[in-house]
């Protein structure tokens, strides 16, 4: 063992929804573990097209690696070193992604707003950061933040994440306002779901949220400008929250875990008039178009505002 082990995620039975949707749509599907006998039996399942020598299938990326901190990369990285097409970010994006600090730095350099931070290293460093505060460890993107109330419980749970994480803990600031979840779809061009109005108490969710149009289009463009900063790729969600002058905040970025039948990025999709699995339709496709783009060298660079809303969808499919 040279690292933590992974916390249970996917299993074959919690894909199952997933295959059997994408079966639906006609495609040939199997499932593998993400580890080291992946390569091979991909190998027998997508056998090189006889006449481009290019694989012949696609993967479907749900793995969040076997051990250690770089475990989100090490799909990608598998997949990349034999050439296999993917869904979802590629090694450095998950990398990016699965590294707090540096998915909040990126974020800020691109002038995207996130929250106040700071990182602990052990519960003895001194920082400046306002109460209450989330705490979350460094390098595990499916840890749950820790809100804290005072110094004293801030440096119990940074000693915790010391122990049982052996990595440092990044604190940062709590938005207090409303949290609005946006997903998105494409690459080139950016197509964004319904917004989705969140709240954990009894008003759940709001799909679609209701908003003004200007507060409703400076959502989407931040959004679309922490998608592109992020390195995310075919989909995402972005969770933004709205200051207290109605200032969208990027407060996280998900892209793994989204597929629960009732959760915000489905919950987005469908009010968009999206099946599930004309939806993982879409993500496979978009996936494909890279790897064409790649191939015949036409590829052109985005624009980082580039989002098509619902009433745009059309046009930009044409």
């Amino acid at each position: 063992e040279l690292g933590r082990p992974a916390p249970e995620g996917y299993s074959r039975q919690s894909v199952q929804r997933q295959v059997d949707a994408l079966r639906e749509q006609g495609f040939e599907v199997k499932v593998f573990e993400g580890d080291v006998n992946l390569l091979r039996e991909l190998g027998r399942f997508i056998p090189p097209d006889s006449r481009r020598g290019t694989p012949g299938g696609l993967v479907f990326n749900l793995a969040t690696g076997t051990q250690g901190e770089g475990r989100f990369m090490q799909v990608p990285a598998m997949l990349e070193m034999a050439g296999i097409p993917y869904t979802g970010p590629d090694p450095l994006g998950q990398a990016a992604l699965s590294d707090r600090l540096a998915l909040l730095t990126l974020m800020a350099q691109a002038g995207v707003p996130v929250p106040r931070h700071a990182v602990m290293n052990g519960p003895g460093d001194e920082i400046d950061i306002t109460f209450p505060a989330a705490v979350r460890p460094r390098y595990e993107p499916d840890a749950g933040r820790v809100v804290v109330r005072n110094w004293r419980a801030l440096r119990e749970v940074v000693r915790d994440i010391r122990n049982v994480h052996e990595q440092p803990a990044v604190v940062e600031e709590i938005i207090k306002g409303r949290e609005l979840r946006v997903s998105l779809l494409g690459n080139e061009i950016l197509e964004c779901l319904p917004l989705l109005d969140y709240s954990p108490g009894e008003h759940g969710k709001v799909c679609p949220a209701p908003l003004e149009d200007a507060l409703a289009d400076r959502i989407r463009s931040c959004a679309a400008a922490a998608y592109r900063a992020a390195n995310c790729r075919d989909y995402a969600r972005i969770d933004i929250r709205l200051s207290g002058f109605e200032d969208p905040v990027v407060v996280d970025v998900k892209w793994f875990g989204l597929f629960a039948g009732r959760g915000s990025f489905v919950t987005s999709a469908e009010a968009a008039h999206y099946t599930f699995p004309a939806l993982l339709r879409r993500i496979v496709t978009e996936a494909a178009k890279r790897y064409v783009a790649r191939m015949t060298d036409n590829r052109t660079t985005p624009e980082t505002a580039a989002v098509v809303s619902i009433s745009e969808r059309r046009a930009a499919s044409g």
